[in-house]
């Protein structure tokens, strides 16, 4: 999976991996950007999938990753779009939990649990939801009407990696090789346990009152 925004959706002043991002808005080189890295995607994988939410926007899978272990899922309700990589080992807790109807797949889980508590004030029961989410996964999740991204990976699988794309954009992809070699100024992969937010940059579920400042590599360009 691939999901590629442009940085203005982390919001002023926040640090991403210790460098300070700005608010500067989408420009023209930074929508092409994302259209080249989404067809460079689509020329290497077998059946990909986009979804093109310029000028903030693109999140891409491919058809060929739909394996039992770790199969790749674009979900899209109303305004939510999430980009799932992996699979939950609790779906069947989770609706019970929750009075979930029975769900199509382990995305539609984090779009319902998502819908259900982003409007209150204090974030703690949405935190707390994807703090249950257990097993091999990682999600890209974004909220194209109030323009906020959400990633996390699971403790126990699928990595997400992460870094500073062309052009002011920001790259999350589960796949190594696209990270290493696709971000322009560094990369690294998203902490187990932890999340990236907008506004809120990377915070563990543990401590999320808490900033943390990743670890990170040159990428293979430089």
């Amino acid at each position: 999976m691939l999901a590629v925004f442009h940085k203005s959706l982390a919001e002023p002043s926040v640090k991403l991996m210790g460098a300070v991002v700005f608010e500067n808005p989408p420009t023209e080189q930074s929508e092409e950007t994302m259209k080249e890295l989404s067809r460079l995607f689509k020329d290497e994988h077998h059946d990909p999938m986009a979804i093109h939410l310029l000028p903030y926007c693109i999140l891409n899978t491919a058809l060929d990753h739909q394996s039992v272990v770790t199969p790749s899922v674009l979900t899209v309700k109303d305004d939510v779009v999430c980009l799932f990589r992996g699979t939950f080992e609790n779906r069947a807790e989770i609706a019970t939990l929750y009075k979930l109807p029975t769900p199509k797949n382990d995305s539609a889980v984090v779009i319902w649990a998502y819908n259900k508590f982003c409007n209150q004030e204090d974030e703690t029961e949405w935190l707390d939801a994807v703090k249950g989410f257990k097993g091999g996964f990682s999600f890209v999740m974004y909220d194209a009407k109030k323009k906020t991204l959400f990633v996390t990976s699971g403790l126990d699988g699928i990595p997400c990696f992460w870094g500073l794309g062309p052009q002011g954009t920001i790259l999350f992809s589960s796949c190594l090789e696209i990270a290493s070699t696709k971000c322009e100024s560094f990369y690294g992969q998203l902490p187990k346990g932890c999340y990236y937010a907008s506004g809120k940059g990377l915070r563990s579920f543990e401590s999320p009152d808490v900033v943390l400042k990743a670890q990170f590599v040159p990428p293979d360009n430089q």
